[in-house]
């Protein structure tokens, strides 16, 4: 008795998707998790970081506000960009814990910047066209109408050597460096804070720290926060 076998499968490529469909997709993506989509494949790599990316997330509507922090290592010409990423699987979230933790990225083409301009190089930002600035000891406001700087109520007093403050969405976010002497001062991390704005009777503006957490604890022992931004992509 013979026995019959089946024709064998012809192998075939894996075919490739078209670029057009696959830039449709990763736009609809939300843009948390375009760090990981960048790990796939260099072509990923590449349309995470091309600039066609974002036009096509404008027109299709679907722009996220998104926080950059941008840091200089010594010796190194090569600008360190960090994003806002939220931790995956997170059981253990303690109050006022934000949930987020700043991730290393490959800045996008339309955002890459001369540092030393169009971006947060001091400790003051504008919001709701008032005009906050960090000083020794904490946060102030400046009264336009009675011509003098005010203290913005509510907050612990803020003490470091490097303050960043943004206007994250009608709200304030704070970025600081802390270096524990305890360690030689060559330990260092960045923290970060979101601040709601309300206004009282009597003209004072409080703050009221919504989360506040530290994003980035493995700092070399000597570094430049060059900056930070907001940005809808």
């Amino acid at each position: 008795m013979s026995s019959s076998k089946s024709p064998p499968l012809e192998s075939t490529p894996n075919p490739t998707l078209p670029y057009d469909f696959l830039l449709d997709c990763f736009a609809r993506v939300s843009i948390l998790y375009y760090p990981t989509l960048s790990l796939v494949s260099k072509t990923c790599r590449t349309l995470v970081a091309s600039s066609e990316l974002y036009k096509t997330r404008s027109s299709l509507n679907r722009t996220e506000t998104c926080l950059y922090v941008y840091l200089e290592y010594p010796h190194d010409p090569i600008l360190r960009w960090f994003t806002l990423y939220p931790i995956p699987n997170q059981t253990d979230k303690t109050e006022n814990s934000s949930g987020y933790v700043l991730v290393p990225i490959r800045i996008p083409n339309s955002l890459h910047v001369n540092h030393k301009a169009l971006v947060t190089v001091g400790s003051c930002c504008v919001i709701d066209k008032i005009l906050y600035c960090y000083r020794p000891g904490g946060i102030k406001w400046y009264d336009s109408k009675a011509g003098f700087w005010r203290k913005l109520k509510g907050l612990c007093n803020l003490d470091s050597c490097c303050v960043k403050l943004v206007d994250y969405g009608g709200k304030m976010l704070v970025l600081w460096d802390t270096y524990f002497p305890s360690r030689g001062f060559s330990s260092h991390t960045v923290s970060c804070a979101v601040i709601s704005l309300g206004r009282c009777r009597n003209h004072e503006i409080w703050g009221e720290a919504e989360w506040f957490d530290d994003m980035l604890t493995t700092l070399p022992s000597s570094y430049d926060f060059v900056g930070v931004f907001v940005a809808s992509l």
